[in-house]
């Protein structure tokens, strides 16, 4: 569909595909319009999945959470305060080799932290966007395993 419009005058006229008074300019436009994705995309993209294929984050190490951490920062999808709430420690106690859920973990301790006021604006908005990151990643995660 090709929406036009003269010189910003009157209300747009749309052109659907099968429509036959369509100019020819639309009809080249249509044909002509390709959509590519820059090689640094596609890096980015590959990045992403090579990092969910190698993480379940509902099963997953502290030493692992702490790796992957690492990579979702160099590679440009986290910043620094989203890596950190991702690698911080599991408990006080904590065994490095241990499997946990820490998607669902980072869960229950946002909501008792934003419950009782313990975290502040820019705290709640860097833990909402480590949790978002994680769930993207497990949807990702999910997408790669083979049937």
């Amino acid at each position: 569909m090709l929406v036009s419009q003269t010189q910003g005058v009157g209300s747009p006229t749309i052109y659907s595909s099968q429509s036959q008074n369509q100019p020819k300019e639309a009809e080249a436009v249509q044909k002509d319009t390709q959509v590519s994705i820059s090689q640094t995309a596609n890096n980015a993209k590959h990045n992403w999945q090579t990092i969910a294929s190698k993480y379940n984050v509902h099963n997953i190490s502290a030493t692992e959470a702490r790796t992957m951490s690492r990579e979702l920062f160099e590679g440009g999808f986290i910043g620094s305060g989203q890596m950190m709430a991702i690698g911080a420690p599991i408990s006080m106690t904590e065994n490095p080799h241990e499997k946990t859920d820490l998607l669902g973990d980072m869960k229950r301790t946002f909501e008792i932290s934003a419950a009782s006021g313990g975290l502040n604006k820019t705290s709640r908005e860097i833990y909402a966007s480590a949790i978002t990151t994680l769930e993207n990643l497990a949807k990702t995660h999910r997408n790669n395993i083979p049937i």
